[in-house]
């Protein structure tokens, strides 16, 4: 049937690893057979690349798997004739489903990718519009819970350093603070929440890189807030435990 000439269609494709060959099966198939499940591809180029040991085969064909998908669907949109009108409301609904399956059901793809993925080769995944899609809706799905969450963690942070940081400068000796057991857990809580904050910005900074887009790090000022603020924190507990309150605690 048709989906079987997709699939040898598509496996010609990925063994001439023509992003054209692609575009001309999803072509035909979204002018015939209705919307292609893009995640249902994504899986079974997974399952063939098992045991392959390199990662790099399955980031490639399903960059080809996009890039053809993609072309297919611009070219369609720039035409008008009903023939293309379908194949453009087809493909875009594919998109926007494969979209929604991963986010579903495939949450964990973009760390695997970046972790196991080389660097050359999901680089260029990465510059797919259909991947700058997912990653879009990864972050959409759940920004705003993480963002919010994330300034009361950093407000909770920045209230308790500065509270500690009246309290390191009157107090007596470090020993006095560490023996009181309040100020002892606030300063686990602070140092906890400052190293937090560290790291998570230098995995995002190595993440960011790996894609190619460490710039746009640079570029945000809150990165170094995040970063200053964390490193700040952990030199000043660290300097007052080792040498104590006093002219030279000043901050």
């Amino acid at each position: 049937g048709k989906s079987e000439e997709l699939h040898e269609s598509m496996m010609f494709a990925f063994r001439q690893s023509s992003a054209k060959a692609v575009e001309t099966a999803v072509e035909a198939f979204a002018a015939k057979e209705g919307v292609l499940d893009l995640f249902a591809w994504q899986q079974f180029l997974e399952i063939r690349h098992l045991d392959n040991p390199d990662p790099g085969f399955f980031a490639t064909e399903l960059q080809l798997l996009f890039e053809g998908t993609w072309a297919a669907l611009v070219d369609a949109n720039t035409k008008t004739d009903v023939y293309n009108k379908t194949i453009t409301a087809n493909l875009t609904k594919a998109v926007e489903k494969y979209v929604s399956d991963n986010r579903e059901q495939r949450s964990n793809l973009l760390p695997e990718l970046i972790t196991t993925v080389p660097p050359s080769k999901l680089q260029k995944l990465a510059a797919t519009r259909i991947f700058r899609e997912l990653l879009n809706s990864y972050m959409r799905s759940g920004l705003m819970v993480i963002y919010y969450f994330e300034v009361f963690l950093f407000t909770a942070f920045i209230s308790l350093f500065f509270h500690l940081s009246i309290k390191f400068k009157f107090s007596s000796s470090a020993a006095a603070v560490w023996s009181d057991e309040t100020l002892r857990d606030m300063t686990i809580a602070c140092l906890s929440l400052a190293s937090y904050f560290l790291l998570r910005e230098a995995a995002q900074l190595r993440a960011m890189y790996k894609l190619s887009l460490a710039k746009n790090w640079f570029k945000d000022a809150w990165n170094y807030v995040d970063v200053l603020a964390s490193a700040g924190s952990i030199s000043l507990g660290v300097y007052f435990f080792r040498f104590g309150p006093g002219e030279d605690y000043d901050h």
